[in-house]
């Protein structure tokens, strides 16, 4: 079948297909395709990257680094940030590979509302790739797996990497006492950067709940039971000092080993088809007896690959001592963890860990392992019976952060996946679960902004949350390292005639939320030309009953849109003096400005758009601009 379609093209063609068994191979010219990840979406790239070695020492083939997609959240994930998709493009990048998109369409809401943002990092990314625009040793540095960066263009105009670090934090608070940390910034001084996800709140336990899903006190059903080499497993039963039920489980292990990462332990059950329903739970809980050994303890539920095989990894940090209540959102999976912990079952598990979700209607089996057991050390852990757990939603109001001693009050309530940055100038940004922009504001910094010192910080996170349910959040301080980047000798300028800004969407006419920079390269006379004219959509998303005439703002100098619009229509300006307003794809009307667009001038430009139809009503228009360069 493969010979006959391939005979009836008349010219050459790429083609690329997720089979890749040996009749395949002569019609491939590309291989390596995977799926996307629905979490942990850096580490499953550094797994994809180290498979698309094969394709090209194996197989003669170049790598393509497909199908990715621009996650929105689900019931077992939350959506995908702009991090994790510039990760992505960094790497393949580092790479020299191209890569290709799946899940989107050109009408409808996409499931990622930031998905724009991430085509136009995407964009970037692409772009210097295909002009060589990087010398070797700045991609050699780029291609370190772990570590983020940023890729953007300086108020200077030039276009550098800046490395990022991501410092997160899960806080919890219940009652009045608010979380507190460290964090270690490897980085120097600089002005305090942070990122606020909320997560949902599981219920208190019911005591009246019917019986646990597994009680592994009862030793009987458990299945199978395995040891790294040089490490030991013991299993008892306690009765003394138990939580949960009359009985616990105790395990004790031993590692011989001169390391303790990859020194793992385990026991578990099964389930044969239809396998275990284990009921409409968001996730589970148990009481856990630590020793402060810092070990791991692994709570892991599976599906078999009938349905779609997932492993859920849940872990418990053993570094307290006594009894803890562990509660594990299956939405909270620690699949990001997993492959560095250099378990027997990581290599060739992406999937399993990172794509598929746990099913739990079809459970095939639930584990508990130990990893991280100390070097010629032990552990000593008691387990209670595992439950079903139920997490809600929830809004946090009066949330606030103490910077070593530096108080930030933020002004807003978020809700359970709703996420809040704060970049350097002290302006805050607040997202909600599908990333759609929901405001920006002032944080309230009475003692000015906070400052991330070099070293070691003190961190406080506080919040109200109503009911008993405590307030969680994810807190990630965020650290900037010093920009690198030198440009190669032979660059294609071709590939980088158009250049995309970040598109600006305008929710209040305020005089900060419509107001924005772009900056014009400057190459220092080796490109053919830095002059750039340019080209904007202006999308009018949300102005209720309102029609506008908009005004663009460029360095000053006023612009007024030659066309009345309304919800839904977008004004495309091309060419320095073409217009057209657009509705459903449709052209409504068509024209040209009586002067040129404005000219960018060399550095930061600043813009502006104006409504005054609007004053300070609430609303949602965005502009996209791009510089066109050599025109």
């Amino acid at each position: 079948m493969r010979w006959t379609t391939f005979r009836k093209f008349n010219r050459d063609c790429l083609n690329e297909a997720s089979n890749w068994g040996h009749h395949n191979w002569w019609f491939h010219s590309r291989t390596g395709a995977w799926d996307s990840a629905h979490c942990a979406w850096k580490p499953f790239q550094d797994q994809h990257v180290r498979s698309a070695g094969l394709a090209r020492m194996n197989d003669l083939l170049e790598p393509q680094m497909g199908w990715w997609s621009l996650n929105g959240p689900g019931p077992r994930h939350r959506r995908q940030y702009l991090d994790e998709t510039e990760y992505w493009m960094a790497k393949n990048m580092a790479l020299d590979a191209p890569m290709s998109l799946g899940g989107l369409s050109v009408g409808g809401a996409p499931a990622n509302a930031r998905a724009m943002d991430m085509l136009t990092v995407i964009g970037w990314y692409e772009q210097h790739r295909l002009a060589n625009y990087f010398d070797q040793a700045t991609i050699d540095r780029v291609r370190e797996p772990g570590r983020d960066f940023r890729l953007r263009l300086s108020d200077g105009g030039a276009w550098q990497f800046t490395p990022v670090e991501y410092l997160p934090h899960k806080a919890v608070v219940s009652g009045t006492e608010p979380a507190q940390w460290t964090v270690d910034n490897r980085c120097g001084q600089q002005p305090f950067r942070v990122r606020i996800e909320v997560l949902q709140s599981p219920l208190p336990p019911d005591p009246a709940a019917p019986r646990p899903i597994i009680d592994f006190s009862d030793t009987s059903l458990i299945a199978s039971r395995n040891c790294a080499a040089n490490v030991t497993q013991e299993i008892l039963t306690e009765t003394a000092d138990v939580r949960g039920g009359p009985r616990n489980l105790r395990i004790r292990a031993v590692n011989r080993n001169a390391f303790s990462v990859g020194a793992w332990t385990s026991l578990g059950t099964s389930y044969g088809f239809p396998y275990r329903d284990i009921g409409a739970c968001s996730g589970v809980g148990l009481w856990v007896k630590g020793d402060g050994s810092r070990a791991v303890l692994n709570v892991q539920l599976r599906t078999d690959a009938m349905f779609g095989a997932a492993i859920s990894e849940h872990y418990v940090d053993l570094d307290f001592t006594g009894w803890r209540y562990c509660e594990l959102p299956f939405r909270e999976r620690d699949s990001d963890r997993a492959f560095g912990l250099k378990w027997p079952y990581v290599r060739g598990a992406g999937y399993e860990l990172c794509h598929r979700d746990l099913q739990t209607a079809r459970v095939s089996e639930i584990n508990l392992l130990l990893n991280q057991i100390p070097a010629k050390g032990q552990v000593d852990v008691t387990i209670g019976p595992i439950v079903g757990m139920t997490a809600v939603d929830t809004t946090l109001r009066d949330v606030a952060l103490t910077v070593n001693g530096k108080p930030l009050r933020v002004p807003v309530a978020i809700s359970s996946g709703d996420l809040l940055e704060l970049d350097e100038d002290g302006v805050g940004v607040h997202y909600d679960q599908r990333g759609a922009l929901r405001s920006r504001f002032q944080p309230e910094c009475p003692e000015g902004i906070p400052v991330l010192n070099a070293g070691i910080n003190h961190l406080a996170f506080s919040c109200v949350s109503p009911g008993a349910a405590p307030g969680r959040a994810i807190v990630t301080a965020v650290a900037l390292g010093e920009p690198f980047g030198t440009r190669a000798a032979d660059v294609d300028w071709s590939k980088l005639r158009y250049e995309c800004d970040m598109p600006r969407v305008i929710t209040r006419f305020d005089g900060r939320d419509n107001c924005w920079t772009s900056v014009l390269r400057d190459e220092g006379g080796a490109s053919p030309g830095d002059r750039a004219t340019l080209e904007f959509d202006i999308a009018v998303e949300q102005i209720g009953a309102n029609k506008v005439k908009p005004m663009l703002v460029v360095n000053g100098r006023e612009l007024s849109m030659p066309a009345v619009m309304a919800s839904g229509q977008i004004l495309r300006c091309r060419g320095e003096r073409s217009w057209t307003l657009v509705e459903k794809g449709q052209a409504l009307l068509k024209g040209e400005f009586a002067e040129p667009l404005p000219a960018l001038a060399k550095g930061v430009n600043r813009l502006q758009l104006r409504c005054d139809e609007l004053g300070g009503a609430d609303c949602r228009i965005s502009v996209s601009c791009v510089k066109v360069y050599g025109r």
